[in-house]
């Protein structure tokens, strides 16, 4: 199952741009008019969700809202298109012969190589690497050296493959090697078509766990009769794709590494404090942000580095788009299909969601509660909400400060720290959902793929709901630190602009699962 996710009122062009980027052989794109100027955005209000904190340095309200409320204008990127310049045999112009013009000389192929730079690193040690080469079918070279020459000698391995991947032999962990790629002629590159890169393999991954295995559905009861008006009615859903959640939302650290080796590779770009994509895209906020401040890392030497204590924290201050791109190269450097499809050759840059790719993406809203709440419909992890087992507002966690946000060391606690264990003098209850996850409730914000509507649950399709077609927000579940008691349950919904920034809104992975044995 595809869905086209075009949108006029999105930079979706600009995050094609920064995905596909300067890894296009035999495209170089540059976009047209598609500036975006940074916009203070107005954090959304949610009813009762009035509590009062301070900042670091002040008796300043902090929570007056959270994702919800009044819908602000979000920042629209203007992009029209983009020119495509293609390394390839330019066709001879015309000559004029007994007064016609004689037919120009056939273009060549076009390979387009998705998301390598130089200096990549991969997370798997025998990683897949993927391609688009138009004409389809059109033999493609790939060789492995471990010098940069390339002599016969130095060559490791070499493959002919007309297919749109190849898998790539076992890596030796912390060396590099260089790797070349171009379209194939009787085994032989089509030199206007070879890019050379260095490419190396460290391992990493964000440990998830299966929530519906393969070859299996469920039907559940989603929304809450009982909560907000967005929250009802409640209605039947049956989820049929497969697919495992984040064991833990995404910290500090897992974000850092992820973004760090695409600051390296120059891939992406500080903007003042703001790490940002190719056109400006906001990806994520090093200080302030647009609700809140940044209090899980900061930027040094042009990298992001955790704050002390705060590696095993959820990252905040990440915009949607952020999380998207930290989904779409994760599944690179894994060497997984990504949930995001392109096609180079569109002016429009058309993005197209592909949940079915096995690569990272966000959960969908009704992924997202089926994990939370199960077939038993619960509200609270273990069936009630206790001050010990979830952060909220003045839950009494120890992290939780009373004069600023983070004397205490949050207002965050570490991802999994509801375990059930004695932590220090605080006796924890674990908030364990029902297929494993923590910090489902309270915590962070988590965004989903889905744009959010008020009115959605009334005309929700039964079978795998992915939201409305359009809109202005993105749906956030979860809750944060900074809900009060009263808010918080599993069926809350929250909203906020996508090209937004919030200190209460993180993420969590999901991935589609396979059946191995077909």
């Amino acid at each position: 199952m595809v869905r086209s996710i075009l949108s006029a009122r999105l930079p979706w062009i600009g995050l094609a741009v920064l995905l596909l980027g300067e890894a296009l052989i035999g495209c170089t794109s540059t976009p047209i008019g598609s500036e975006t100027s940074a916009v203070k955005l107005e954090s959304p209000a949610l009813p009762s969700d009035t509590a009062k904190s301070q900042r670091e340095g002040g008796k300043e309200e902090v929570s007056e809202g959270t994702p919800g409320g009044e819908e602000p204008s979000p920042t629209v990127a203007s992009a029209t298109g983009i020119e495509s310049k293609k390394i390839e045999e330019q066709a001879e112009a015309p000559e004029k012969v007994q007064g016609k013009a004689l037919p120009t000389k056939p273009k060549g192929p076009t390979l387009h190589l998705y998301g390598l730079f130089d200096g990549f690193t991969f997370s798997t040690p025998k990683p897949i690497l993927r391609w688009k080469v138009d004409p389809a079918g059109t033999p493609v070279r790939v060789e492995l050296s471990r010098e940069i020459e390339f002599t016969p000698e130095s060559i490791l391995w070499s493959s002919n493959s007309q297919e749109d991947h190849v898998q790539l032999p076992d890596l030796e962990e912390g060396r590099a090697f260089y790797l070349r790629i171009g379209v194939s002629q009787n085994e032989a590159f089509l030199k206007e078509t070879v890019l050379t890169f260095t490419v190396s393999y460290k391992p990493f991954s964000v440990p998830l766990l299966p929530v519906l295995k393969p070859g299996n559905t469920v039907t559940f009861t989603m929304g809450y009769n009982g909560g907000l008006e967005r929250e009802k009615p409640e209605h039947k859903v049956t989820l049929t794709r497969p697919y495992a959640l984040g064991t833990y939302e995404v910290t500090n650290e897992e974000f850092a590494t992820v973004m760090n080796r695409l600051l390296r590779g120059g891939v992406l770009r500080w903007e003042g404090k703001n790490l940002v994509a190719l056109l400006g895209i906001v990806l994520a906020g090093g200080e302030e942000l647009s609700f809140g401040t940044q209090f899980g890392f900061t930027l040094k030497d042009g990298l992001l580095v955790p704050l002390p204590g705060k590696e095993k924290h959820p990252v905040v201050g990440v915009s949607w788009y952020g999380a998207w791109v930290f989904c779409y190269y994760l599944s690179l450097m894994e060497g997984l299909e990504p949930a995001l499809h392109f096609d180079p050759s569109d002016p429009l840059g058309t993005v197209t969601y592909v949940p079915d790719a096995e690569g990272y993406r966000l959960p969908t809203e009704a992924e997202w509660e089926y994990a939370a709440r199960d077939e038993k419909g619960i509200l609270y992890p273990g069936g009630v909400l206790v001050p010990n087992g979830v952060n909220f507002y003045r839950s009494g966690d120890p992290f939780e400060g009373y004069l600023t946000l983070t004397e205490g060391g949050g207002p965050t606690t570490p991802v999994g720290y509801f375990d059930g264990s004695l932590r220090g003098r605080f006796r924890t209850v674990s908030n364990a959902g029902p297929f494993g996850h923590f910090d489902l409730l309270g915590n962070v914000w988590e965004w989903c793929t889905d744009w959010f509507d008020p009115e959605f649950y009334r005309q929700s399709p039964e079978k795998d709901p992915e939201g409305p077609e359009t809109g202005s927000q993105r749906v956030v579940r979860g809750g944060a630190w900074n809900t009060q008691r009263q808010d918080l349950r599993l069926t809350l919904r929250g909203f906020f602009p996508p090209e937004g920034t919030s200190y209460s809104i993180g993420f969590r992975l999901a991935r589609t699962l396979k059946d191995r044995k077909n």
